[in-house]
């Protein structure tokens, strides 16, 4: 007899739906699988068998034979509860009648309880948006996957699973988790002395989803006003935390079962590859901008970085350029904070030191940065010896503070687009910003005089426009006005080589 099951299996950073096929029948005992690597068939036998026998079934002394569709590759130890379940139908150990709409996830311990393993939520996920009207699982590996909680069936062992499938009988629900608790950014707003400029600049890039460059000097606050993105970028909305919290806890980084409900912020280390920064390898893994998907990618001092890693940078940062390497799931959509020296020893336009390097070391370091990649990033700032005395209208402002308006900006602007995957004003493109911005007709003319006077690229133009809405979101204005378009015109990003010496 064939029984067919449903279930999930990992694959990067996402899950795909897998059909189970199990035969039974008369024959020398042995058990074959098609459609899986060998070792993860011989891993799966060993684990039913054992788990058949010590919950009270028979494990039939026939021929069986397991094929999966699609073949896997890779892991597959979350076969185990679909393999057993056709077993135990296929022998008439159990019924039948509630296969068709059902998808069962979990590996089978030896005695027979339902454990979890890496990418529970992945796996869920992926039953769900394939139609399946109920997902059984591990007790313990329950997610709070919003409206889908009455789809889930919680087991905590083999034999639960069978008296569901032949008395309709549900376990209890489990309490749902608490978020994860708030922990304090290490770096307050309020106490980085002066630099009101490079706040605001941070401010509205966080705001809006706009790459940011700070350029200037060492030791006057770049990499501080980066340690603040944690405690300056809002919650995650429940959709976003659903999407990054199966991702982070695919690669075993979040074991759950509460939801992420902070905004990732990834600090590669020094000398990253391009391969770690995109993923790849064998075995395949998720880079880092996987994982600062819905978050912020911190680039410390980015024109030391590697010449590949600059390139691969320079393609993520178009708005959702760079998926997950081909794999079935939505492109990732990241803010990039990047800091950097104007010159090799760092003090090229420093007030009160001088540079000591000569015109082509500025001129070579500069260059590292193209002007192709330059065109990409949205907002730059020149943090000076001279912002550290800067006492703006948001002097003094605390990150609770800043928080809040860029959640409430961040709020306008996806009631605005509803454009999936569109959140933010970082990752719309020019039509839609178009139609859906309301910029005054004088706004868009000082734009247009701007990209003549200044030989600003389409790129750049439309960058502007992008950061103006964000500012008149901060300020709470429905209509983008020529004050704001002259404000993002005085944020674009400009290498510094003044003060060079000789």
């Amino acid at each position: 007899m064939t029984v067919e099951t449903r279930t999930a299996v990992l694959r990067g950073t996402r899950a795909e739906t897998v059909n189970v096929e199990v035969d039974v029948r008369r024959g020398l005992p042995v058990f074959q699988a098609t459609g899986l690597p060998r070792k993860a068939a011989g891993e799966v036998k060993e684990r039913v068998r054992a788990a058949l026998s010590n919950s009270g079934f028979d494990y039939p002394m026939r021929r069986i034979t397991v094929n999966c569709r699609p073949q896997i590759r890779g892991e597959g130890d979350q076969l185990d509860l679909a393999v057993a379940v056709a077993i135990l139908v296929a022998t008439g150990q159990a019924t039948g009648k509630r296969l068709g709409q059902s998808a069962f996830i979990g590996q089978l311990a030896l005695d027979g309880r339902l454990v979890g393993g890496r990418g529970g939520l992945a796996l869920v996920l992926a039953a769900l948006e394939t139609g399946n009207s109920r997902v059984v699982m591990p007790a313990g590996c329950v997610w709070p996957v919003p409206a889908a909680a009455e789809r889930l069936v919680p087991a905590a062992s083999l034999r639960e699973v069978i008296q569901w499938l032949e008395r309709g009988w549900l376990p209890r629900q489990p309490a749902l988790p608490e978020p994860d608790p708030a922990v304090p950014s290490p770096v307050d707003l309020a106490g980085i002395i002066g630099q009101e400029a490079a706040k605001r600049a941070l401010t509205v890039s966080l705001a809006g989803g706009h790459h940011l460059l700070l350029v200037g000097p060492p030791g006057l606050g770049k990499s501080m006003l980066g340690e603040a993105c944690s405690g300056l970028l809002p919650e995650l909305r429940p959709e976003e935390a659903v999407e990054v919290t199966a991702i982070h806890n695919a690669l075993g980084l979040w074991e759950g079962p509460a939801l992420m409900t902070r905004a990732p912020v990834r600090r590669p280390p020094p000398g990253v590859s391009a391969v770690r920064l995109l993923g790849g390898g064998k075995p395949w893994r998720a880079g880092e901008l996987a994982l600062a998907h819905r978050g912020v990618l911190l680039m410390d001092d980015v024109v030391e970085a590697r010449p590949d890693t600059r390139q691969a940078l320079l393609a993520a940062m178009e708005p959702y350029a760079i998926g997950w390497l081909g794999l079935p799931a939505e492109p990732v959509a990241f803010t990039m904070v990047a800091s950097a020296n104007p010159c090799p020893c760092g003090h090229a336009g420093d007030l009160d030191q001088a540079c000591t390097c000569v015109p082509r070391e500025v001129r070579a370091h500069q260059r590292r940065l193209s002007a192709a990649w330059l065109d990409r990033v949205a907002i730059g700032v020149y943090v000076n010896r001279a912002g550290v005395a800067d006492q703006g209208p948001e002097a003094g402002l605390t990150s609770r503070e800043v928080r809040e308006a860029i959640a409430i900006a961040r709020g306008r602007q996806a009631n605005r687009y509803q454009i999936a995957p569109v959140r933010l004003n970082g990752q719309v493109d020019r039509g839609q910003l178009l139609e859906k911005g309301n910029f005054a007709p004088a706004a868009l003319r000082l734009v247009e005089r701007a990209a003549g006077q200044l030989g600003l690229s389409v790129r750049r133009s439309d960058h502007c426009l992008r950061v103006a809405r964000t500012i008149a979101d901060l300020a709470g204005r429905e209509r983008v006005e020529e004050g704001d378009t002259a404000e993002a015109l005085g944020l674009r990003p400009v290498w510094r080589s003044e003060g060079s010496g000789g």
